[in-house]
C-alpha cells in the first residue's frame, strides 16, 4: 500500500479542471512579451534534446491534464505523445484538448503509484510539471516515475520554487495553496532524484521571476474581501513580472537563482 501522502488529493485536481478554460498552443515563434515564458522553456528542450534523435521516440506525461505540452512535443520535436493522470475530469479535458490541437496521443487515466504493466519501461522520456513537490517522499515519488522509463531514458521534473520568495508570499496570502506543496531546493531536487536512482542529475533555478505562479485560489472564497485583496496584490506582482521580462528582452538576461526564480528544473538518466 502506498503511504506516500499527496498533498493535493485527486479532489482537489478534479476540482481545478472542471473549472478550466480555453488555452492556446504553444507557438515558439510568438515573439511578444505574454509567450516570453513558452519560448524561455523552448529554448530549454532545445538544449535538453540537442543531438537526440526524438522523432517516433515515446514520450509520457505524469499529470498531463489541461496540458499544452503534449501537442508541442509532438509538433516540434516528433515524439509519439502519452499522457497519465488520475482525475477522470483532467484526462477528458486533455483528450479534447489533444483533438482541437490535432495532435495524436494516448491519455491513460490511472496512478502513477500503481501503473498498467504495458506502460511499465515503455518511454525514452518522461517529463512532469508541478507533480512531484505535491507528494511528503520525493524519492519515493520520483521511483514511481522510473518505472515508467526504458533503461538509459531522460526524466525531466519541473517544480515551483517555493523555497524562494514564491514561498513566504504564497503563505501569507494563501495558506491552503501553500501547504499544498514540500519545500524543495534546486539541491533537495536532486539529491531526491539520486536516491531514486536517477544518473547524471542536474538540478537548476529556471528563469529570473514570474509571479503568476501564484495565481491560484485555492480555500478562498470568489468575491470575498480576501479574494479581491489578493487579486489586487497578485496583479501587482504581475507587473513587476511583465517589467522583469521586459528589461530582459531589451537590457540583459537576469541570472536564476534561488530567491526569484519561480522554478526549479531537474534532469536525469535511469540506469
Amino acid at each position: 500500500m502506498n503511504k506516500n501522502i499527496d498533498l493535493a488529493g485527486k479532489s482537489f485536481w478534479e476540482s481545478q479542471w472542471s473549472e478550466s478554460g480555453a488555452t492556446l498552443p504553444i507557438n515558439v515563434s510568438n515573439d511578444g512579451l505574454r509567450n516570453y515564458q513558452r519560448r524561455k522553456f523552448h529554448e530549454r528542450f532545445q538544449e535538453i534534446f540537442a543531438g537526440l534523435e526524438t522523432r517516433d521516440k515515446q514520450l509520457l506525461e505524469l499529470g498531463c491534464a489541461y496540458s499544452v505540452w503534449l501537442p508541442y512535443f509532438a509538433n516540434e520535436f516528433g515524439f509519439k505523445v502519452s499522457g497519465l493522470d488520475y482525475s477522470e475530469t483532467g484526462c477528458a479535458v486533455e483528450r479534447q484538448l489533444l483533438i482541437e490541437m490535432n495532435t495524436e496521443g494516448e491519455i491513460i487515466c490511472a496512478d502513477f503509484f500503481a501503473p498498467p504493466q504495458e506502460c511499465l519501461e515503455k518511454y525514452d522520456v518522461l517529463v512532469s510539471f508541478g507533480v512531484a513537490e505535491h507528494f511528503t517522499d520525493t524519492a519515493g515519488c520520483l521511483r514511481a516515475f522510473s518505472q515508467f522509463l526504458k533503461p538509459g531514458g531522460i526524466i525531466y521534473t519541473l517544480i515551483p520554487n517555493m523555497v524562494g520568495i514564491l514561498g513566504p508570499i504564497a503563505k501569507i496570502i494563501n495558506r491552503p495553496f501553500y501547504d499544498l506543496h514540500m519545500l524543495l531546493s534546486a539541491e533537495n531536487l536532486a539529491e531526491a532524484h539520486r536516491q531514486a536512482g536517477f544518473a547524471k542529475v542536474q538540478s537548476n533555478y529556471f528563469m529570473s521571476v514570474n509571479f503568476g505562479v501564484l495565481n491560484n485560489f485555492t480555500g478562498i472564497e470568489k468575491g470575498s474581501v480576501k479574494w479581491a485583496l489578493n487579486k489586487a496584490i497578485l496583479y501587482g506582482l504581475l507587473g513587476v513580472t511583465a517589467f522583469t521580462w521586459l528589461l530582459e528582452g531589451k537590457v540583459k538576461d537576469f541570472k536564476p537563482n534561488q530567491t526569484f526564480s519561480p522554478y526549479i528544473v531537474c534532469t536525469g538518466y535511469k540506469e
